[in-house]
């Protein structure tokens, strides 16, 4: 019995321990996100997938808990913040690009350029208001209570806990997602595309959060699907400004050709990681510890 309550407790405090690294990171971030730094506005929504993450990873050990709530609350925020950080980067982008062709081919440039940055400042007010104290402070305490208050109690009526089940279930689950999302991308259909990039994101989350407790498949996982991240990150990167050109009355010709033959290139960066990750040895090896752990009481192989 004791043996057993020691099992459940490892599984809801590593849930405690997992979350409150991300609730760290952000409080961490927010006062400099909230004064348009790039990079803390960033960190903020990696931490807020990931807290996100481990929220509907966990769902059944929680259901007692007001984690669903949280879930509500973490996604609204999530979205709040991404079209502001979509616009930053976007007029980053447009500060670091010289005018497309010659300079006196497109006198409506510099123009168009300060049109982009005043609307990203009008977004990026936003964040005053979104990460006012006030709001914050709400959000913190329902964060504070299921860490300090509602875990713990959950950790003595949940019975079913075994870190490396819980792990190979979900992975699988991420991976079935992925697998829809594969047959895919025609590499034309801008939306395909991210749609397949925030698989492979939740299934990299997962795989990093399960890594220590299911050994080397699975952190072979994790790097393997942050290679397919990183690349349909840069082609969704590529398609963002494209869209923001197709927006503007005088054609930017040059940079349009330009972004076209980097998105080309990006999507061949994606093709060679996905044949990677397909690699038939690597995929046997992990599916085998997946079904080790998955196995029913009395199932052979």
């Amino acid at each position: 019995m004791k043996k057993n309550r020691q099992k459940r407790d490892r599984v809801l405090l590593a849930v405690a321990a997992w979350m409150g690294k991300q609730d760290r990171l952000l409080r961490k971030n927010r006062r400099r996100a909230m004064g348009g730094q790039i990079e803390p506005l960033h960190d903020m929504r990696v931490a807020l997938r990931r807290f996100r993450m481990i929220l509907r990873t966990f769902q059944e050990p929680l259901r007692t808990t007001s984690a669903a709530r949280l879930l509500q609350d973490l996604t609204h925020l999530s979205k709040a913040l991404g079209p502001i950080r979509d616009m930053q980067l976007w007029v980053v982008y447009l500060e670091s690009e010289q005018p497309p062709g010659k300079k006196k081919a497109d006198t409506g440039w510099a123009q168009f350029v300060k049109d982009q940055q005043r609307i990203g400042r009008r977004l990026t007010a936003r964040l005053g208001l979104i990460l006012s104290d006030a709001s914050w402070r709400r959000l913190d305490g329902r964060i504070r209570r299921l860490l300090n208050r509602e875990i713990p109690r959950a950790a003595r009526r949940y019975a079913d806990g075994d870190l490396r089940v819980l792990g190979a279930a979900a992975i699988r689950k991420a991976l079935s997602r992925i697998e829809k999302r594969s047959d895919i991308p025609s590499r034309n259909n801008p939306h395909e595309m991210h749609a397949l990039r925030i698989a492979c994101r939740q299934g990299r989350y997962v795989a990093e959060l399960f890594g220590d407790a299911l050994g080397r498949p699975v952190t072979r996982l994790a790097k393997r699907l942050k290679a397919l991240q990183d690349a349909l990150g840069d082609v969704h990167d590529i398609d963002v400004r494209l869209e923001h050109l197709a927006r503007r009355a005088r054609p930017a010709t040059a940079l349009t050709a330009r972004l076209r033959h980097a998105r080309k290139k990006s999507c061949k960066h994606f093709t060679e990681a996905w044949a990677r990750y397909e690699k038939p040895r690597f995929q046997q090896t992990l599916q085998r510890k997946l079904r080790r752990h998955l196995k029913k009481p009395g199932e052979n192989g």
